[in-house]
């Protein structure tokens, strides 16, 4: 939708003259006391006629009261009346109660789109006591389209303004449309009774109070009646033009606004046309009357436009086929964007757009775009609407400007795909989904910082967009991403992990700390672990980062840690002792052992991630090196036995030996 610079006519309070004769001189309505004046006035829509047929009967009364002077006698009488008419009114005609044609003249008003001036000259002075009843008829055909004037009657459209015409509670205005049209009025409805018979609504307005300050606006409109063209670009990319049958300029202008500014859109935005199905454009009178140029619905893929040939109007609503509230929650962002990309399409068509303008604090309209709610259909300006357009427009260029179109897309489809604002790191598991919905000024700050580099946006969201609460939860944000971005410096190549981006994300800044603090003291774990592991020349924590990362909680990354560190401990306090001194009986002892291979297995097993047999394996290697100096020992002392025993059985050996050696020579010498 975008705000229409020439707003919808506003029923201002009308004050015409009434012009009559008394004496034979011209006075001025102010003179007119004593012509009394009741009317009924009929408007009946002739859509097959392209008229509106106007009906009126008035009836005059002289109550004035004749004087005598002296030998004289002074007499008041009237010789005409003046009242208004519709701009556009033609075929005037008048007749009296007797049948009598009664003069009647039009009387254009220099500098005026609303009204003509009739006058109906009466066949004779209407003198005290006289009365006189007269019809006039006259048709609304309106004014050409594009003319200053709302007035504008077609067989699909009709809008005219019924003037009040009569004394204080002596007027009435009836208007009779065909059922089949839609109609929006203007004026005091309190007044205002509607029927419906034989097809036909009927507004009554009777015993006008006021009726020199009394306008009736009707619009009415029959989409039925609209010619229709159809218009594609592309297979997907499918327009219907449902126009006005008298205005053929404006659907070879839109058709030209369309075939220029839906590919040139696409280009900027870089996503293409996203309505799958045909969209219904239409010319209408009534945004308009609402104060706005044109008004558009992605999800019932129907467009409406003002008759006004206007290229920025168009290409704003075009805009609005991709930012809408499927992608953004509050009004400001699509109307700012739809405005920024509508104006960068008309430059490159080489159009001039209005340059956007910075919104003033001190206006008296001013408020936090936060607060800027769904339209409000009611006829006239609003400078509500005029500051939130022109503020919306002014903060979105300048964020656009800093950002670029490239960046945009980037900030689009992250919305379109639900994805957090806190990217992590690239090896992260996709966290498309978790962010679903339209973007509310939060996410999309986030978005514009996180995904697109943004230097400004904060600032300018806080100018204009936060309102009070919203500028305490910008002060609390600050502090968080504080944390977080410290957390980040801690982590290094560990990124974020999920438990704490999404809170964070949610601007649930108390979570997001407790989280931060969680993640930092596993950081922490990890970084004693690494050290361990830097001893044992093994990398015990890379395995670990992308499970950090896509933590939702952190109870088994830290049962992991703890489990790593204690094995680790373990294993070190393994390989030390084994790498110890040895003395004799200790290396008796580990004869036939290998701790070294025993420490070696339980390297291998840490390395694995099996912290359960990395431990078991270190302990083994400590109880085989703990036990060695006692095994020497038995080892020792058994084979100190042994060589006893040696000794003894080689001395009864040798003593034998010796015997047998003793006897053999006694033998030998007895010989």
């Amino acid at each position: 939708m975008v705000r229409r610079a020439v707003l919808a006519p506003v029923m201002t309070v009308l004050v015409w003259a009434l012009v009559a004769t008394a004496g034979g001189r011209v006075v001025s309505a102010d003179d007119t006391a004593g012509l009394d004046v009741s009317a009924s006035s009929v408007f009946t829509v002739d859509s097959a006629a392209s008229v509106v047929r106007a009906e009126l009967r008035l009836t005059f009364v002289n109550s004035t009261v004749d004087q005598t002077v002296g030998t004289s006698v002074r007499r008041q009488y009237f010789t005409g009346y003046l009242f208004p008419a519709p701009i556009g009114s033609t075929a005037a005609r008048a007749v009296d109660s007797e049948g009598r044609v009664v003069p009647v003249d039009d009387r254009p008003v220099a500098d005026d789109d609303e009204f003509d001036l009739l006058s109906v000259t009466f066949p004779e002075p209407l003198f005290s006591g006289d009365r006189i009843i007269i019809d006039v008829t006259y048709d609304i055909t309106g004014m050409p389209p594009r003319s200053p004037s709302p007035s504008r009657v077609n067989p699909a459209y009709a809008a005219f303004t019924a003037f009040g015409v009569g004394d204080p509670g002596q007027a009435s205005i009836e208007v009779r449309i065909p059922e089949a049209f839609e109609i929006d009025t203007f004026g005091d409805d309190e007044l205002l009774t509607i029927s419906v018979d034989g097809g036909v609504a009927t507004y009554s307005i009777e015993a006008i109070p006021d009726p020199g300050e009394f306008a009736f606006f009707v619009s009415a409109r029959n989409d039925s009646a609209l010619a229709r063209d159809e218009f594609d670009i592309s297979d997907d990319a499918r327009f219907v033009i449902r126009s006005w049958p008298d205005d053929p300029v404006w659907v070879e202008f839109v058709t030209e606004q369309i075939a220029a500014g839906v590919p040139l859109l696409a280009e900027l935005v870089e996503r293409p046309w996203p309505i799958d199905r045909r969209v219904e454009i239409r010319q209408a009178f009534t945004p308009y009357l609402y104060g706005y140029a044109g008004w558009f619905s992605a999800a019932e893929a129907e467009l409406e436009i003002g008759e006004d040939l206007d290229s920025d109007t168009v290409l704003h609503e075009l805009a609005h086929a991709w930012f809408n509230a499927g992608w953004f929650a509050e009004r400001w962002a699509s109307e700012g964007l739809a405005q920024v990309y509508g104006d960068s399409a008309l430059a490159l068509l080489g159009g001039a757009p209005a340059a956007a303008e910075p919104p003033d604090p001190s206006d008296a309209a001013a408020f936090a775009l936060v607060d800027w709610g769904a339209p409000r259909l009611e006829q006239g300006a609003d400078e509500t609407e005029t500051f939130g357009y022109g503020a919306s427009h002014w903060v979105m260029q300048r964020i656009v400007e800093d950002v670029g179109f490239a960046a945009m897309a980037d900030v689009v489809d992250s919305i379109e795909a639900g994805a957090l604002p806190y990217v992590g790191d690239a090896t992260t598991p996709s966290t498309d989904g978790l962010a679903s919905g339209s973007a509310d000024w939060r996410r999309l700050l986030d978005l514009l910082e996180e995904r697109a580099a943004s230097d400004d946006a904060g600032d300018l969201i806080r100018m204009h967009v936060a309102d009070s609460d919203g500028i305490g939860l910008l002060d609390q944000r600050l502090v968080a991403r504080v944390a977080y971005d410290q957390l980040a410096r801690a982590g290094g190549t560990w990124a974020p992990p999920l438990a704490v981006r999404v809170p964070l994300s949610d601007w649930d800044f108390a979570e997001a700390h407790r989280q931060i603090e969680a993640a930092t003291d596993i950081v922490l774990q990890r970084d004693e672990l690494r050290g361990l592991g830097d001893s044992l020349d093994l990398d015990l924590t890379s395995d670990l980062e992308v499970a950090f990362e896509a933590a939702a909680e952190f109870d088994d990354i830290t049962s992991t840690l703890d489990r790593r560190r204690a094995a680790a401990v373990r294993v070190g306090e393994a390989v030390a002792a084994v790498a110890d001194d040895r003395d004799v009986l200790e290396l008796v002892g580990l004869i036939g052992a290998d701790p070294v291979e025993v420490v070696e297995l339980a390297r291998r097993s840490l390395a694995d991630g099996d912290t359960e047999a990395a431990t078991a394996s270190a302990d083994r290697a400590l109880d085989i090196v703990g036990d060695a100096s006692s095994v020497g020992a038995r080892r020792a002392a058994v084979a100190t036995g042994l060589l006893l025993v040696v000794a003894a059985v080689l001395a009864v050996v040798l003593r034998r030996r010796n015997a047998r050696t003793a006897r053999r020579a006694s033998q030998a010498a007895e010989t």
